[in-house]
């Protein structure tokens, strides 16, 4: 298991202000890839009255989002099984790494307490899910690209694809960009300086409630 603990600041980038965007960003002196560009592929489990989604709706200050992500274009493969706090203005990603391929995985069943040592959970995460009864809901599939700028590590995310669960040949697919900076809220100045000509708004922003939004199961703005 792997823990991080940070601060993430999100620009939603729509398609008419993506030109503007990349010019932006490319006079930005300092931004540097830091890793090759990758897909990323999350299934996004709430309860079934949407607890997940209803407290980051309201802005609950303490709130949890779980996930379980791998990356490639191939189910034959690796993946982690992710839990998100959200603490304030602090974010925390839990990491637990699957030792089974996805292709294997019964995502309606690995959640089950009674299953779940099948998946090689350990007593930890087993604690943490037991109050809740988690179902597989919304899949969402983007591309990434990397970059670091000082002490701050930048994604851009394109060509966003969601599906309800289990229906994944009815995509969804969107032409907007979303740009996230992620840091130790030590370095925060180092943000504004990023930031202190760029002319688009810092908002909320979560992709599993943009998928419920483009599901029609919730409005989000």
């Amino acid at each position: 298991m792997s823990l991080i603990k940070r601060r993430e600041v999100k620009i939603f980038i729509p398609e008419n202000l993506k030109k503007y965007f990349f010019y932006w960003f490319s006079l930005k002196f300092g931004i540097v890839k830091s890793h090759k560009k990758r897909t990323i592929n999350s299934i996004y489990f709430d309860t079934i009255n949407y607890k997940s989604a209803l407290d980051n709706i309201i802005g609950l200050s303490k709130r949890r989002k779980y996930r379980f992500r791998w990356y490639g274009n191939s189910l034959d493969t690796f993946g982690n099984f992710e839990i998100k706090t959200k603490n304030n203005i602090l974010s925390q990603k839990e990491t637990y790494k699957l030792d089974i391929k996805v292709k294997n995985i019964d995502f309606n069943r690995m959640l089950d307490l009674n299953l779940s040592k099948l998946y090689a959970f350990d007593e930890k995460i087993r604690n943490k899910i037991s109050s809740v009864k988690l179902f597989p809901n919304v899949f969402v599939e983007y591309d990434r690209a990397y970059y670091k700028f000082y002490n701050l590590d930048l994604t851009l995310d394109n060509n966003l694809c969601f599906s309800q669960f289990g229906g994944f040949e009815k995509k969804i697919i969107k032409k907007y960009l979303i740009f996230e900076i992620k840091y130790n809220i030590k370095f925060d100045s180092e943000v504004d300086f990023l930031l202190n000509d760029c002319h688009l708004a810092i908002s909320r922003n979560s992709k599993y409630l943009q998928g419920l939004d483009h599901l029609n199961k919730f409005n989000y703005i």
